[in-house]
């Protein structure tokens, strides 16, 4: 642990920082996987003591830690969502090549929510919760731009758009401005309001009530400079919370930290006590992009304190045992690593490069790197915010990468994970290990939450291609492809610039969702139960 871990009544923290420089990491973050959803190659650059992608720096995004994304970096294309648009429809009828029959759309944008943040399964599969904005992104940073709402759309997946919750008034009562700063503000042409980032969105183990956690930056004093598109910047005082509700809206709450709060990696709170509680050394993870002590499993025990379980090094992996349940963070008693995330083989060298790019560097690294999520606790006292892991993969039949090749991907630090099932030693091994491919080199990950399936899809990169819009469905146990699903026309030509998972599972494991899209756009995708193995 650094030397400033330190103790204050509501928290134990451990390697702290400014909270806006947390939000300037978050954002280069997002603008990252952004570059490397359109196949962009970057160059590499350390970042502290994460796992971090060497890369061009990067604009807004929306996520707590740096991503270890050194593999992703040199590699990928990033496939996925950040945005979204119109409403609940069926798709073209059966026999149409674009759509499988019976495929159902969600298109958010329609019912008046942008920027897609996130999107979470209620308990029973019935529902879908999109958290984002209204009619449009928040501009700026860190308090400076226009203010724009938030808004969850909750779906039913057979009738469409169900409730809308608008979360903002109830949070900006927590936040006020007193009316001297805000006439400052105004005539210096700054926005006299808390700008407020939504973070995730997720279900209640009953299915009553959502969470939703955010952070709020609230103007503190008059500019103190101008940024470089002419906008003022404002001195602003950090705060983090939860809002929690009825899925109809009509009983809400919010928690919030003290202001100004130096938080650990990541967040957890006590929603009865309605306060963040500490957080012991022991549970937190030695870099940014793990969130924990790196294990195989982590089971919730009394007071909220998750063990690990199956420790990881940077040495060996353990036995992969066999393919069992993944669970579900969201009021799960235990959940696995092998939630979704994204696979990927670097082979690009951060040191060298011809005058046609950049050189191979082989045998390259392969890495498994967890979307970001929160987790709740079964009895629902208990919410953790975010949840993050790295790893780095040793596939059979694959030479292993050389030390200093490690140190050049940085990641000989990451501990090393086993190849969990015969499904993602399919993966890896349909990765080629001796050219630059990214459309192959990069895969989008996520288990059933009962183990048994793995959905794989590749960023949109070649749009034209069906195969690398689909799909597709391996058996764990035996590696085999049992399903090829085809997305909607509409989301099959959208791209991909997503900074959250594209592929959920319901927690039953009997429907599954793509979100593909952009800024512009998010088309979500859904599959029945009788379009899926079982």
């Amino acid at each position: 642990m650094d030397d400033d871990t330190k103790q204050t009544p509501e928290h134990v923290v451990t390697r702290t920082e400014n909270p806006a420089e947390l939000e300037q990491a978050r954002r280069r973050r997002a603008d990252a996987l952004s570059q490397l959803s359109r196949g962009t190659p970057a160059d590499v650059q350390a970042d502290g003591d994460s796992i971090a992608p060497m890369g061009k720096t990067r604009a807004p995004g929306m996520r707590v830690k740096w991503i270890a994304l050194s593999a992703l970096a040199l590699v990928v294309v990033a496939g996925g969502i950040l945005a979204g648009v119109a409403r609940f429809a069926r798709t073209a009828p059966t026999g149409t090549p674009s759509a499988a029959p019976g495929l159902a759309e969600i298109s958010p944008r329609g019912d008046n929510l942008a920027c897609a943040q996130d999107v979470a399964w209620s308990p029973d599969g019935t529902r879908i919760a999109v958290l984002g904005y209204l009619n449009g992104c928040p501009q700026g940073l860190l308090g400076v731009g226009a203010v724009v709402p938030g808004l969850v759309n909750v779906y039913d997946t057979r009738h469409g758009l169900a409730s809308q919750l608008k979360p903002d008034a109830a949070l900006r009562q927590l936040y006020p401005i007193p009316d001297a700063l805000r006439q400052q503000l105004t005539v210096a042409g700054a926005t006299p309001a808390a700008t407020i980032q939504y973070r995730h969105v997720l279900w209640s183990a009953d299915g009553k009530r959502l969470a939703i956690t955010y952070q709020a930056f609230v103007p503190s004093g008059l500019p103190t400079g101008v940024a470089g598109d002419g906008t003022p910047l404002v001195p602003t005082t950090f705060y983090a919370g939860v809002y929690l509700s009825d899925v109809p809206g009509t009983d809400a709450h919010a928690i919030t930290a003290p202001p100004g709060a130096r938080m650990a990696i990541y967040t957890e709170w006590d929603l009865t006590a309605g306060k963040p509680v500490a957080v012991p050394p022991a549970m937190i993870g030695p870099t940014r992009d793990l969130s924990f002590p790196p294990a195989l499993r982590y089971t919730w025990q009394s007071g909220g304190l998750l063990a690990g379980e199956t420790p990881l090094s940077i040495a060996s992996a353990p036995d992969a045992p066999p393919p069992a349940s993944v669970g579900n963070p969201s009021g799960g008693v235990s959940f696995a690593i092998w939630q979704g995330g994204i696979v990927s083989l670097a082979l690009i060298s951060p040191t060298t490069t011809s005058a046609s790019g950049s050189v191979l560097e082989t045998p390259g690294v392969y890495t498994f790197q967890e979307h970001e999520f929160a987790a709740w606790s079964p009895d629902g006292r208990y919410l953790i915010d975010d949840v993050a892991f790295h790893g780095r993969l040793q596939p059979a039949g694959r030479a292993i990468p050389t030390e200093q090749t490690l140190k050049d991907q940085k990641q000989d630090q990451a501990p090393l994970l086993p190849v969990r099932d015969a499904g993602l030693q399919q993966v890896l091994s349909g990765m080629p290990a001796d050219i630059f491919d990214p459309a192959s080199q990069r895969v989008d990950v996520a288990w059933s939450p009962n183990g048994r399936w793995l959905a794989v899809h590749r960023a949109a990169t070649r749009p034209a291609d069906p195969a690398h819009s689909a799909v597709l469905i391996y058996d764990c146990a035996t590696g085999k492809i049992v399903g090829t699903l085809h997305p909607s026309a509409r989301a099959a030509g959208l791209g991909a610039e997503t900074v959250f998972a594209p592929l959920h599972w319901s927690p039953d494991s009997s429907r599954l969702l793509l979100a593909e899209g952009g800024l512009d756009v998010t088309i979500l995708s859904l599959w029945r139960p009788d379009q899926l193995p079982h």
